[in-house]
Parts: C-alpha cells; structure tokens; sequence
C-alpha cells in the first residue's frame, strides 16, 4: 500500500468516527427534544435582503437563495469566496491559481480567460467583479452575503445566468461610539487581527472605520531547488496567506430626504506562488490517431514529484515566484426620496485591479518553462446604476438603467533560463544558477475590453389579500473586444550596448535591469456586438393572508451570458437559459422552525465551454471558447432552521440532476502526431469537405477515416454534483455570568466533473468536512476554540483544467481560538 492509498484509509476512518460522532449526538438530542412554550421560546430572527433593491424578508423573496450572517461567516471561518461554498448547497467553486471558476447549479463558467463573460457575478456593495480573477479577497466587517440561485435576468442582467453573489458590508450608524475587535491563533501560525469602529461626528455624518490583517503560513513544504534572482523573493512558503485588507464608509444624512454614503477599500493579498502538484491519479489517456482506444497512464511530470506522493510536500525547482493581487473599490451612493415617497438612486463605481502570477508550469522538479500572467497594472473597472423606486403600496415598482466598463490589459507567457532541474530525457539534475543569464523571455500582449448597458424593471401588483403577481424584463446590450497573440520575445544583449528593436515598457517592467532586443509576431482580434431582452414572471401566494407565515411563489425567467471573441479572434454566440421554479417558505411554531422547499426545471441553451473547434469554413481549428450544445437541468433544494429547547438545528441540500443534449465535440489529445497525419492534410486546418484531401484536416471522418468526434450526450454537466448540504447541530446553556455555545457542523459534496471528458483524472471526489466549536458569551466578549476539517481529510480540491493539468489539495485539519469583543 503506497504512502497515499495510507493516508486516504486513515483519513476515511477518522471522518467515519466523527460522523458516527455527529450522527448520534444528533438522535440523542432529538430524543429530548420538546417544543417550548411561546412565551419563553425564543424566534429565529427576520432577514433583511435587497436583492430587488427594496428591502424585503429573505421569506417573502420569490427567488431561491442563502443569506449568511456576517455574525455567521465570523463563527463558522468563512473567509474568502472558496470558503463559501462549504456553507451553501449548489455553489462549486473550483480555484485554478488565480482564477475562481465559480457555478451554481452547474451553471456559470469553465472557462477563466478574461474575455469570456462571468455567469455568477459577484457583487461588492453593488460593485461588480466582472473577471474571475481577484475575487477572492477576505470577508471582512460584512453585514449579509446573499447567494442567489438560477439566471437573475431582471436585475443583474448579462453576467448572471447561474445566479449572483452579493456581499453587504456594514454601514455606518448614529448610534454613538461602537463596533468590535477580534483576534485569532490557530494551526500553521495563522494569527488574524480585525475590527470596525463606528464614529458618529455630528447628528448627520458618520464614518466607519474596518480593517482586517492575517497571515498563515502554507500547509505544504517546498523540497525542490530554490535560489532566488537578484530583487526577487524567493518561494519558501508556496500556499500561504497574507491578507491586508481595510475600509472607509462615510454616511452624510442632512435631511430625512437625502443621503450620501461614499465608500473606499483597499485589498492586497500574497500567497507567495501557487501550491499545486502533479495529479496524481491515473489518466485513461486516448492513443493518438486511434479513435475510442485508451491507455491508463499517470500525469507526465508523476516522476519528478516526490514518489512517495506526501500530499504536503511539494517538489518545485522555480527560481522566483508570485501570486499578488490588489483589489481596490471606491463607490459613492446617493440617495433621495420626494415627499410622494417616491425614491431616486444613485451608485457610482470604480474598481482598480492588479494581479502578478508566476508559477512552475509543472509543478514539479523537471526543467520547464516557468509562466507569468500580468493582469493590469491598470485593469480598471466603470460602473454606473439609476434606480427610481415607487412608493410602497399595492403596486409598486422598479426602474433602473446600468452600464458597465471593464479593460482588461493581460501579459503572460514564460521565461526560458538555462537548463535546471531534472532532464526529463536523462534524469540528470542539474542546480538552477542564482544568477541566471536567462535566454529569453516570450510573451502575448492580449487585451480585453468589455461594456455592458442594460435598461430594466419590475412591477409588483398585490391584487388582493392573497395573492401577488410579478413582472419584470430587462434590456441588454453588449459590446466586447480582445486582441491576441502580440508575441513579444525579449532576448538578452550580452554585453551594452545599442538595442536594435526595443522593448516596449510594459515588457521591461516584467525583466530584470538589462538591454534587451525584442520581436513582435502576429496580432489578432475581434470585436462582438449584441443585445438581448429577458424577463421573469410569476405569482406569488400567501393563503392566509398577507402577514402571515406561508409564502408559495412560481415564476419563469430567462437569463443569458453574451458571446464574446476568442484567442484566435473568432466570434461565440451567446448562451441562454430558461429556468420554471415553485417553491414554499414559511414559518412555525411561532417562527422557531422556518422551511425553504422549492423545485426548478432548466433549459440551458448554446453552452460555452472550453474545447478544439473546427467548424467548416473556418481557416483552422483550435482549442478554444466555443459554444457546445445545450443541457437540461433539473433540481431541489430544500432549508430548515430550527430553535428548539436550547438547540439550533439547521439543515441546507440540494440535488442536482444535469444532462446534456445533443452534444459531440472532438477529443485533440487523440489526434494524431505530425509524423500520422494523411498525405496532404494539414494537422490544425480547417475540416474537409467531402471529397476535399488537401489544406484541411478530417477530423470528422467524411471522406472514410476515423472521426475524432466524442459523442458526451447524456453525460453530467461540469461542475454538478448530483447532492450537496450541510448540516449543523449547536446547544447553549446558561453558565455562570454567560452562555456555552458547543456546536457541529457537516458539509458534504458529492463527486464532480472539471472537464466535459469525465474521467476520474479530472474529477472532484466526494467529501465529507466536519467541524466543530465551543464559544463562551460573556457579556460583550465572545471565546471561541474551534476545529475545521477535524477528520482530517486529505482531498483534492481543484483541478486546473489547463495542462499539465496540476492539481490543489484542500486545507487539513485546523485548531485555533478566536476571541471578539464588541462595545
């Protein structure tokens, strides 16, 4: 048995004894359990959601969602956005380095390349993140985040067909000197400090001060061959986190009519380069030109990682890395409302992004080219949104126009220094020099550019005590552009001397001090211009009357993602989905027990994946962004929370039943080498005609030959796992001046998909992560010891679905104590 297939059995019987734990302590607390009186019970609080920009009940919301508490996300260590989906059912995020391909429902993105539109936006206080990248920033001083199921066409618009992220910071108040301070130590000396303060200056101007500072170091150890360049940091700790984060709210409220809220953030984060490694499971690999024949192999770098396969150690040879990213918002909100009660909004934003990555391609100790990707340093985000509101009533109703701007500058390639590592061909080791004289550096200078308008609104008519209909539609408009390729290859001049062909600034600022000659390649690009009208309409029901406890809604909606342009220039279509729910909230006992059940059919149309394109007509084939097919996607979820007799009972699932429909796309790892490829085809041309042998390649098989296509009707969509929840058990009780809080928690995942070609090699496996704490509440001071991951899981936690295909391993188990204190 290998070091690897121990630690999975070890790791499987600890999580057993836990769940065996946690499932009795639940049967033993239900067997007690009895409800309490009325009048001494007490009833679960009443969540506030903005999601159609009016405040409402979370309960009386038509749209299938999970709102967590800021007191929530600080008790349960849901930290950052790859946290939260631990602690909602149906949202997968998958982190490939700095990217977070986030889905919901299976839908949402595949793709991280900065010129394909996202599916699940998220937002911050209204700012839309509109990239992949640097969304994942630490939670800090957050009132609610809100996560919001299926296309959210009305009011979201272009970036929502999965759904949408909104995360609600505090605001500042008027109610005197206030706010926290909280610190934690726990596992791998992460220490954490943060806080908010509330400064009331006058009877109509208030700040908001809230800072956040943590750091932790990685949980893997680095074994390769590090010496670090000249200014460079060298990577010691790949896999840590170093988060610096603070805010600055101003609220200005002159009048009962008027108020002004302007809001700056700063965020920086380093995790010190990238923890990935070698997959380590076995690949069903296609055997190049011929068709439906595999070979089980390992990822090609297995034998440059250590062979024990330690799971927490890593075997890189890169002589610098980096993985930095700054995130910063400024918006400023304004508000009036007329003496009719009629509301005008208004929220201005701009978002400065800036992201440095470089990573050992391989993850291992092989000789390679190391990759860099500069986004920015001036990825600059514009947005503006109107909103006029009617006064509350039996009809009211929403308008609202919003526009969006994003420029996306990237730079990435790699940096080619004279051999160091293992030779893959003689397996000798040869040390990287601390000074290298590297030979040259190839970049693509790409640029994406993205504007998004829309024009929207909702009308809500109570017709009568009962009953409610819902109307809203939105119209987009979309226009994208990129620009590709731009190769810029610097070479060293090895003594000064005159540049013949110099470099541009942006690529001197990414190479050390030096001269250096540089050639352009060849540039391509594309712009994609489109617009799109979606709507939702529904009715809801309260059968007993308006105020009462049971809330039943029914709506259709569309949503859709617009197309775009690809690497080689060429244009995808947008995609579509239609989504029919129903679904009940409601309250009882006395709002102790409160129930979410609600079902949900979509039609998911013209899907945009990643995968080798060769349409006829076309002059090449690659691999690239295109659109694949259509899916259908069925489901349920379901919610309780429950206060009874001491104990919180909250209990979250959903299932997911995806298919995709008529879908064949070609399998290019079964293609074959150049020395294979038929007498006057030419291996990634265009598809041949029939009868045509000549400029082109058959990948389809029409003039006799084998076809490459792979038919992947029927099969689960990406990022779908058929059952996920989470389950947590909490008890208090008076002791002393205060209460003891011991609680549990569960969340489970079941296998998914990285890649439309589902084999194991590119799966997510099933998970169970188990926590637990202990807090103590003594007056404004909050003690909490606390476990994450206490079975100790080893698992893999993502996939980059980019070769060599390298792989991230979740965090393992976690101790530490939290202490906060309120005034």
């Amino acid at each position: 048995m290998s070091r690897i297939q121990r630690i999975a059995e070890v790791s499987r019987a600890r999580e057993h004894r836990a769940l065996r734990a946690a499932i009795l302590a639940v049967l033993a607390s239900a067997g007690t359990m009895e409800f309490a009186a009325a009048a001494e019970a007490p009833a679960l609080e009443e969540i506030i959601v903005t999601a159609e920009r009016r405040a409402n009940s979370e309960q009386t919301t038509a749209i299938s969602m999970d709102v967590l508490t800021g007191e929530a996300l600080a008790e349960s260590r849901t930290q950052t956005i790859s946290d939260l989906q631990n602690a909602t059912p149906s949202l997968v995020i998958n982190t490939n380095g700095i990217s977070q391909v986030v889905n919901i429902r299976g839908i949402g993105n595949s793709a991280t390349t900065p010129t394909v539109t996202v599916g699940v936006g998220i937002y911050t206080d209204g700012l839309m993140a509109g990239e992949t990248q640097n969304i994942g920033s630490a939670y800090f001083d957050v009132d609610t985040i809100e996560v919001l199921r299926g296309p959210q066409g009305t009011f979201v618009g272009q970036a929502s067909t999965g759904g949408a992220i909104r995360i609600n910071s505090q605001r500042p108040n008027f109610n005197g000197v206030n706010g926290y301070a909280e610190a934690v130590y726990g596992s791998y000396e992460n220490t954490k400090f943060a806080g908010a303060i509330n400064l009331p200056a006058t009877d109509t101007l208030a700040a908001r001060l809230a800072f956040n500072s943590e750091q932790k170091q990685s949980y893997f150890r680095n074994i390769g061959s590090i010496l670090g360049l000249p200014g460079a940091v060298p990577m010691r700790s790949p896999g840590k986190t170093e988060d610096r984060n603070a805010r600055v709210s101003l609220l200005w409220q002159p009048s009962e009519q008027f108020e002004a809220m302007v809001r700056a953030e700063f965020n920086s984060t380093d995790h010190d380069g990238p923890s990935t490694q070698p997959n380590p499971r076995i690949f069903n690999a296609p055997v190049a030109g011929q068709p439906g024949v595999t070979t089980p192999i390992r990822s090609q770098y297995w034998n440059y990682d250590d062979p024990a396969h330690d799971p927490w150690i890593i075997n890189h040879n890169l002589l610098h890395v980096q993985d930095t990213s700054i995130a910063n918002r400024f918006s400023v909100d304004l508000r009036y409302r007329f003496a009719s009660g009629l509301e005008l909004r208004s929220l201005s934003g701009y978002q400065h992004n800036d992201i440095r990555d470089i990573e050992d391609a391989d993850a291992s100790s092989a000789t390679t080219t190391p990759t860099q990707v500069d986004i920015g340093p001036e990825n600059n985000y514009y947005s503006q949104e109107f909103n006029l509101l009617s006064p509350d009533g039996p009809l009211n109703w929403v308008v609202g126009a919003s526009w969006f701007y994003r420029n996306t500058p990237t730079i990435n390639g790699g940096v080619r220094y004279p051999t160091c590592g293992i030779n893959q061909g003689t397996g000798v080791f040869t040390p990287c020099a601390a000074d290298p004289n590297f030979t040259s550096y190839g970049f693509n200078d790409n640029l994406s550019v993205a504007r998004m308008g829309g024009l929207f609104g909702q009308v809500n008519w109570q017709l009568n005590n009962q009953w409610q209909v819902q109307a809203g539609a939105r119209y987009s408009r979309d226009s994208n552009f990129a620009r590709g390729g731009g190769s810029r290859a610097p070479t060293a001049t090895p003594t000064a001397g005159t540049v013949t062909s110099p470099c541009s600034a942006a690529i001197l600022a990414l190479v050390p001090a030096g001269n250096y000659n540089c050639t352009y390649g060849p540039v391509t690009s594309g712009a994609y211009e489109g617009s799109e009208v979606t709507w939702k309409v529904g009715a809801n029901w309260t059968p007993f009357g308006l105020g009462s406890d049971q809330f039943f809604y029914a709506f259709y909606a569309r949503g859709y993602k617009p197309g775009g342009i690809n690497g080689t220039g060429r244009e995808y279509a947008e995609e579509q989905v239609d989504d029919y729910e129903i679904g009940w909230k409601g309250e009882l006992f006395d709002n102790r027990v409160r129930v979410q059940l609600g079902g949900y059919w979509m039609e998911y149309d013209n899907m945009q994946q990643q995968g080798f394109s060769a349409p006829v007509g076309l002059p090449s084939a690659a691999n690239q962004v295109t659109n694949i097919g259509d899916s259908t996607i069925r489901g349920v979820e379901f919610e309780v929370q429950a206060l009874l007799q001491g104990f919180t009972i909250g209990f979250n699932t959903a299932y997911i039943d995806s298919e995709l429909g008529d879908v064949s796309i070609i399998d290019s790892r079964a293609l074959p080498p150049a020395g294979l490829i038929p007498t006057g085809q030419t291996f990634g041309a265009v598809q041949c005609a029939a009868g045509a042998t000549t400029g082109c390649f058959d990948y389809a098989g029409v003039n006799g030959g084998p076809s490459y296509y792979v038919n992947l009707s029927g099969i689960q969509n990406v990022y779908s796992p058929e059952l996920t929840y989470t389950f947590s058990l909490a008890y208090a009780w008076d002791i002393g001046q205060g209460t003891l809080r011991p609680s549990v928690n569960l969340s489970h995942t079941d296998k998914q998909y990285t890649t439309l070609f589902q084999d194991d090699f590119f799966s997510l496996d099933e998970r169970n992560l188990l926590g637990a704490s202990v807090a103590y509440d003594l007056d404004t001071w909050q003690f909490q010891a606390y476990c994450m991951n206490c079975s100790d899981k080893t698992y893999i936690a993502a996939v980059d679905t980019r070769a060599p295909f390298s792989v991230y391993y979740g965090a393992p188990r976690q101790l530490g104590l939290r202490i906060r204190k309120t005034f």
